[in-house]
């Protein structure tokens, strides 16, 4: 994917223990509105990580951040982006799990 106009800043760590995202948002109440509404009338887009490297998806045991329902996969991360009207609110999600194949 092309990188793109952020509202928020993303800080990924990862090692062979797990990975925390923390997100910090830039534009206060309007941090969590879509950018671009085209396509995303059914919510916004998500967040999205990508891995440095691929973990095993059935050992992840989400540590903190369950709240915002992350979709955990091998080798990317998805989390429901907040509601437009969410307060701009710093939040971390971190996990563990095995590495993957």
């Amino acid at each position: 994917m092309a990188p793109g106009r952020l509202n928020w800043e993303q800080a990924w760590h990862q090692d062979a223990a797990g990975g925390s995202l923390e997100i910090t948002p830039n534009e206060g109440d309007k941090s969590y509105r879509p950018v671009d509404i085209n396509g995303s009338q059914r919510g916004g887009r998500p967040i999205i990580q990508f891995f440095d490297h691929r973990i095993d998806p059935a050992t992840v045991k989400i540590t903190a951040g369950a709240e915002m329902k992350p979709l955990i996969t091998d080798d990317f991360m998805l989390i429901p982006l907040p509601a437009a009207d969410a307060e701009p609110a710093k939040f971390k999600i971190t996990f563990t799990a095995r590495p993957g194949r």
